[in-house]
């Protein structure tokens, strides 16, 4: 089981890299922050001839569809053959909870019912110390998961507020 991050995971965050120097980033709302993550994951899914799925973004014509974000393979007859990516993102927290009912741990449930190849919970905190928090509380989650199976590919990437950059994390199950 390899804990290296594939060429599709190296792609999807050199892209969310991206954002890192665009302006006024301080400035967007959680509404645009979406947007331009959803713009960002996107392009990768084109470039791999992938149809993509995510409301309020230029993917918009083919909808949301179950997650915020959905690579879908689809076959000559339009039958679904492959999901290769599900992301969701979540920029409000009210800190990490024990009882994982904050709104972070709510969207990434959704991720832990999905059978894709890979999995992209997208949030903010304030410091690394905070995202790093978030990220052991979500790994909780993947191994108390009774859906979970070894090589489950999880990535984690956190907009840290304090430093204005995202912090990347890969968890293979």
């Amino acid at each position: 089981m390899s804990t290296r991050m594939n060429q599709i995971e190296k792609r999807i965050f050199d892209e969310l890299k991206t954002l890192n120097s665009l302006e006024p980033k301080r400035c967007w709302t959680d509404r645009e922050w979406t947007r331009e993550v959803k713009h960002a994951v996107g392009r990768v899914g084109e470039e791999l001839g992938l149809k993509i799925h995510a409301s309020g973004s230029k993917y918009c014509a083919n909808g949301e569809w179950l997650y915020d974000m959905v690579w879908i393979e689809e076959g000559p007859k339009g039958q679904l053959v492959d999901v290769p990516l599900v992301m969701e993102t979540e920029w409000r927290s009210h800190g990490v909870g024990a009882d994982f009912r904050d709104e972070v741990s709510v969207d990434f449930r959704k991720l832990l019912l999905s059978r894709a190849r890979h999995r992209l919970m997208v949030f903010a905190a304030r410091t690394a110390g905070r995202a790093e928090d978030r990220i052991r509380h979500l790994i909780d989650q993947v191994h108390a998961c009774g859906l979970s199976r070894p090589r489950d590919r999880y990535l984690f990437a956190c907009w840290l507020n304090e430093t204005r950059d995202f912090l990347y994390k890969l968890h293979v199950a």
